[in-house]
């Protein structure tokens, strides 16, 4: 993470805030959909309770087929479900306003998509071209996202207002930690690799 501008105005106004990625990747990118909250940047205030709340609930994340899936043990997958689950039992942890969590939207700490990834983007808007998609709405937020790629050639695009600059640059991936990244390779669950486990 880059940071272009101080983050004192943040620290002043919420009491945490999480970063969320670019809309393109929660559509193109991700089987949950958007909001897709992101580990990039998150910040709250001494003893908030958020963090005891997914620190509480991270061996629920894991497990036979999500072992060695760092997006869904320790990585946004988990943390989005975190935060939509947060909200839901929020009124039973405490009722004070300090004690919720602010979700930013991604022109703020994500102001551009991950660039290995535009190559997959681009097909996909080629290739919805004409067809039926799965819901009216899937199809307007994807010819809005797209028109938006192509507004600036699938290259990057940095609003003037944002704190942060996002790299992508995969420092936690590995050969089977990368399912679209560097690597292109989706996540693999190799036999001998399982059987390890046992």
């Amino acid at each position: 993470m880059e940071c272009l501008r101080p983050l004192d105005d943040i620290a002043a106004k919420d009491d945490c805030v999480l970063s969320q990625e670019p809309l393109e990747h929660a559509h193109f990118l991700s089987h949950i959909g958007p909001p897709l909250v992101s580990n990039a940047l998150m910040a709250c205030k001494p003893k908030h309770p958020f963090f005891e709340y997914v620190i509480n609930r991270l061996n629920s994340y894991t497990g036979f087929f999500s072992w060695s899936d760092i997006l869904h043990a320790t990585g946004p997958f988990m943390l989005t479900d975190a935060f939509k689950n947060y909200h839901h039992v929020w009124p039973l942890i405490s009722s004070e306003v300090a004690n919720k969590v602010r979700l930013a939207n991604p022109e703020e700490f994500h102001p551009h998509p991950d660039e290995s990834m535009i190559d997959h983007m681009r097909k996909m808007c080629r290739n919805s071209q004409g067809r039926l998609l799965p819901s009216e709405s899937f199809a307007q937020l994807q010819k809005a996202l797209c028109n938006k790629l192509m507004s600036h050639e699938f290259g990057r695009s940095i609003d003037l207002s944002a704190y942060t600059n996002h790299h992508w640059t995969h420092t936690w991936a590995g050969k089977f930690h990368d399912p679209w990244g560097v690597y292109d390779m989706r996540i693999r669950f190799p036999v001998s690799d399982l059987l390890s486990l046992r």
